[in-house]
């Protein structure tokens, strides 16, 4: 009769219970398909592509690949062209051409000295021109070009290069109007205050004629519609009233005035007095009396008689309205 020890019991029956268990977990159709299918989709997945930049081969992502690190050779070193337009070659120098060539590595820029006119002392008024080895050097100063305008000076000033004054207003000037006169320039312009009588016009509001001389005359060459050649009215909204007015009116005009002619007084229809007179007994019709005011009545003496002779009085008297003009 053999006795056995309790540890190396236990494991004889753990051992087979576990080798059991394995086989039926790898065996499970689930498990072990998925694990199948993973391995197979990572084994046939397309790399994603690289890029070996500076490997002297140009792959995809690069503009080129020269297999060095150097700075402006036409490749840089992240394997991008060193320009791509001329723009990008700009080194803020006047005196060289600047370009974006061709090159074997890929594309650079390149640098030809000119000779262009440039800027290198500070002086805008003097005349500076590069040289054609890279050096800026002046040569003279510079004339200002007159710009036509006879009412500016033309002058160059260091800072800001030609510039015009406003020349006098004391200098004379020519406008190309042909209905001014005395022409002279004034803050850089050329003007006038004085238009020709044959091109000055004045409203004639109430179409008699004779312009308003209080209204804002036009100066053209042509007659404007409602506008004449003189500024003789009085009253321009009473066409009655005007110069050379010879009728007489018992009321006043639309301005308030008996002045119908514009002669600046109110001439009145009769100014005389009315008198009897020997040796006859005759009549001087007139005013018996003093005279009315325009468009007043007043006393008028129209006949005289003996009463009794030899006494010589009015006999006709009369209402008469004083009419002016």
């Amino acid at each position: 009769m053999h006795s056995h020890h309790p540890i190396a019991r236990a494991a004889a029956l753990f051992f087979p219970l576990l080798v059991a268990t394995m086989t039926s977990c790898g065996s499970s159709s689930g498990g072990s398909q998925d694990s199948t299918t993973d391995a197979t989709e990572e084994d046939t997945a397309s790399p994603e592509p690289t890029s070996n930049c500076g490997n002297g081969t140009v792959e995809d992502g690069e503009e080129c690949d020269d297999a060095n690190g150097i700075t402006g050779d036409g490749c840089e070193a992240d394997c991008t062209f060193s320009c791509r337009n001329h723009g990008d070659c700009d080194d803020g120098d006047d005196c060289t051409d600047d370009m974006c060539t061709d090159v074997a590595a890929g594309m650079m820029c390149s640098y030809e000295f000119n000779l262009q006119p440039c800027e290198g002392d500070g002086d805008l008024c003097t005349a500076d021109v590069c040289d054609g080895s890279g050096n800026c050097v002046s040569y003279g100063t510079i004339e200002c070009t007159d710009d036509g305008n006879p009412c500016t000076l033309e002058r160059c000033d260091p800072s800001s290069g030609c510039i015009a004054d406003p020349a006098p207003s004391t200098t004379e000037c020519e406008d190309s109007d042909p209905c001014t006169d005395e022409e002279h320039c004034l803050e850089g312009s050329c003007v006038s205050d004085v238009c020709l009588e044959s091109c000055t016009w004045y409203e004639d509001g109430d179409e008699d004629g004779y312009g308003n001389p209080e209204s804002p005359p036009l100066c053209q060459e042509d007659q404007p519609t409602g506008y004449v050649n003189n500024s003789r009215d009085c009253c321009d909204t009473d066409d009655d009233v005007h110069p050379g007015q010879h009728n007489y009116f018992s009321e006043a005009s639309t301005c308030g005035s008996f002045d119908y002619n514009c002669n600046g007084e109110e001439d009145k229809e009769y100014e005389n007095g009315g008198s009897c007179y020997m040796p006859d007994c005759r009549t001087h019709p007139g005013w018996y009396g003093p005279a009315p005011a325009c468009g007043h009545e007043g006393a008028w003496l129209e006949d005289c008689h003996f009463d009794p002779a030899p006494t010589c009085v009015p006999l006709t008297i009369l209402d008469v309205l004083l009419r002016c003009r």
